[in-house]
């Protein structure tokens, strides 16, 4: 402003030494000059305006991305408490599930020793573990043992040996109420103490069946009939879904029987009676691959 001044009362004082067509022309500027200080003084002021408006809109947008902003933390706080939450559920069940699994383990552990501990007392006993009698409703009487069997076999990595052998003397059943009997009253049951064991570091799928030969017929051992279930075989499986099954390294000492009638049983008094250990190892579930073989025959005497 003071420079514009200072020009006009310069143009001024040079207005008095020009000619009245420099005069007019100067003034014409001077004109032109103020009107362009006017007009920069509008363009300052609606700048100033402007300005103020862009101030408003910033300070309200700021406020808009505080809001957001605390929205935000808010949010991301809760959802950290929502997760230490969950975290600690979780961290809660996992514990209930550990106990759980410990208390179900020793549970398990105490039935398995206590079982272990009744086969042991049973298999000690002078007579073998059997059902007969509750299975038949007749009297029984141990009339053959034999202990250090020795029938053993080994088949594709399958180890099976038969250790003792009993036969018992049933008589007085009801009669058509046995079925492995024929329905006659009177007859017998061989029942055997067998090993078997996966030697190998992988499955095998084997039967592990005996079978009676009499020559002119042949009668397969029963893995349930008369046998008490804590010394069936199935029952001892570390597979629950495939009785064939033998994981790698799985031993079993199980028992089986065998049961025979009058007219057959004057073949194993005679000795003409042989008792094999069946083959069959597969190491497919399947069991399409197995082997085609048997132990050698035991003579019961």
């Amino acid at each position: 402003m003071k420079n514009f001044a200072y020009l006009a009362i310069s143009g001024a004082l040079f207005l008095t030494g020009c000619s009245n067509d420099d005069t007019t022309a100067i003034k014409k500027d001077i004109e032109s000059l103020k009107q362009q200080k006017d007009k920069s003084e509008k363009e300052y002021k609606s700048l100033q305006e402007d300005n103020k408006s862009i101030d408003k809109e910033i300070k309200e947008k700021q406020s808009e991305i505080d809001t957001l902003k605390k929205e935000k933390e808010a949010e991301i706080k809760a959802q950290i408490k929502r997760e230490e939450a969950a975290k600690k559920k979780q961290e809660a069940i996992d514990r209930r599930n550990r106990l759980i699994a410990k208390q179900k383990a020793e549970q398990e552990a105490k039935v398995r020793a206590q079982k272990e501990k009744k086969i042991a007392q049973a298999r000690n006993k002078a007579t073998m573990p059997n059902t007969i009698a509750a299975s038949t409703n007749g009297k029984i009487q141990t009339i053959k043992s034999i202990r250090n069997v020795g029938l053993d076999f080994n088949d594709a990595g399958m180890k099976t040996s038969i250790n003792r052998i009993q036969i018992f003397k049933v008589t007085d059943m009801p009669k058509d109420q046995v079925v492995l009997f024929d329905g006659e009253t009177e007859g017998y049951v061989l029942i055997y103490e067998v090993t078997a064991e996966n030697t190998l570091d992988k499955p095998l799928y084997y039967n592990n069946i005996g079978v009676l030969d009499l020559g002119d017929k042949k009668i397969f051992s029963e893995n349930a009939s008369f046998i008490p279930p804590e010394l069936q075989e199935s029952s001892m499986k570390k597979s629950k879904n495939n009785y064939t099954e033998y994981a790698p390294k799985e031993k079993t000492i199980s028992y089986k029987s065998i049961a025979i009638n009058k007219e057959d049983y004057k073949k194993v008094e005679t000795g003409k009676a042989l008792l094999f250990i069946k083959g069959g190892v597969s190491q497919s579930q399947d069991m399409n691959d197995k082997t085609d073989t048997q132990s050698k025959g035991y003579v019961i005497q």
